[in-house]
């Protein structure tokens, strides 16, 4: 995971760093932290060379070669902008005026220039806290990377458990996994360190969510307990659970049973759904792209389809809260507030499309499967397929 510009903004003792230039620049890629200070050469030229800068490269700088020289800024700006650096954040000490073609340069290529306003603010905090930030980056993507790898290398059990050392290295051999998505894709759960090593849980980002690895103790909390102790609001998020596991070995099958869960909590809008509360999905979610599963689909749901563009009708739509209701006309009837007769007459038309009545208890059993892959779909094509 790349850090960048508005990343070193959100860090706290950084959050007084005043911007110069206009929007712009805070999407680019931060490697390291350099600082430009050197003092002008006999003849009165600043020295600078190409090869000072790298790519990514975060500047800091006072400009005290500058202060009686406000021109060589603008020379300076132009020089690390060309190298590709990130931006710059000025300790303005001497009062140096920034010139407005500096300004006016940056501008135009997109390079964020930054004025600190706490003088006490020293450049080795910054470049402890930037490059802290950095690594804490890099090892997060690491640990996104060999997530992969369990799920989608051919992995033995071996393999598994020293990559679950990687991901997790406190997780025991009695353990259960979360899966957090924010129902806001960009909400994610701020977790403090210090509340994760104190209820025995380690927290991961992978792609646009999160996992955590809660360590079960001999009496097994809900998964509830610990939400509640990391202070992340369950209100805010979809959350599958796993079941407990004993081996670090089946961390692949943990961290599949978190995921299948948390889209059954997106798909019916719960806020915590353990995996063994999912029911058919268990089997439907592991095997949604299996060609015969796809055959079934197509079997009854482009049908239904069919028929409503051809008639005006809301068959599907019908069908669909049928299965949510589990059979309940009533239920059915009130949340589309339309008579119980006339869902009646459209599952019955339904049936009849097929052959068969809705008092046929086969065919009731084979239509709520259909109806359960074409929510499953739905919510595959919205979101996309992370397994």
């Amino acid at each position: 995971m790349d850090t960048l510009v508005k990343d070193i903004l959100n860090l706290e003792n950084l959050s007084g760093l005043k911007r110069l230039t206009k929007p712009g620049g805070l999407d680019n890629v931060v490697t390291k932290v350099g600082i430009l200070e050197y003092e002008l050469t006999p003849g009165g030229r600043a020295f600078s060379s190409e090869e000072h800068w790298e790519k990514g490269e975060f500047i800091l700088s006072t400009f005290q070669y500058a202060k009686n020289h406000p021109e060589l800024i603008t020379s300076a700006i132009r020089k690390m902008c060309q190298a590709g650096t990130s931006g710059i954040a000025i300790k303005n000490v001497f009062q140096t005026e920034i010139p407005d073609e500096a300004i006016r340069y940056a501008n135009v290529h997109s390079y964020p220039i930054f004025l600190f306003t706490d003088q006490d603010l020293f450049f080795e905090d910054v470049i402890i806290a930037v490059n802290q930030l950095i690594s804490g980056r890099r090892y997060q993507k690491y640990r996104e990377d060999t997530i992969a790898e369990i799920l989608f290398s051919s992995c033995d059990s071996r393999d598994i458990e020293r990559r679950a050392k990687i991901v997790a290295p406190f997780l025991t051999n009695k353990y259960q996994t979360l899966y957090i998505a924010g129902r806001d894709p960009d909400v994610r759960p701020i977790i403090h360190e210090q509340a994760l090593r104190a209820n025995s849980c380690e927290a991961v980002r992978y792609k646009n969510d999160t996992f955590l690895f809660i360590n079960q103790p001999d009496h097994s909390r809900p998964a509830e307990y610990y939400l509640e102790r990391l202070g992340i609001r369950t209100a805010d998020y979809y959350i599958g659970t796993s079941e407990i596991f004993f081996f670090r070995s089946r961390l692949r099958k943990a961290i599949m049973q978190a995921v299948y869960a948390a889209r059954y909590s997106q798909m019916t809008d719960t806020a915590v759904v353990a995996f063994q509360d999912i029911g058919m999905y268990q089997f439907l979610f592991p095997n949604q792209s299996d060609p015969w599963i796809e055959d079934y689909y197509h079997t009854y749901i482009p049908v239904i389809q069919e028929f409503d563009v051809e008639n005006n009708t809301e068959l599907l739509e019908t069908a669909l809260l049928y299965e949510k209701h589990c059979g309940n006309i009533k239920e059915v009837a009130a949340e589309q507030n339309t008579h119980i007769n006339t869902i009646r007459y459209r599952m019955k038309k339904i049936a009849e499309l097929f052959g068969s009545d809705m008092g046929n208890a086969g065919f009731e059993s084979r239509l709520m499967v259909a109806l359960k892959i074409y929510k499953m779909r739905q919510l595959c094509d919205q979101i996309g397929d992370l397994l």
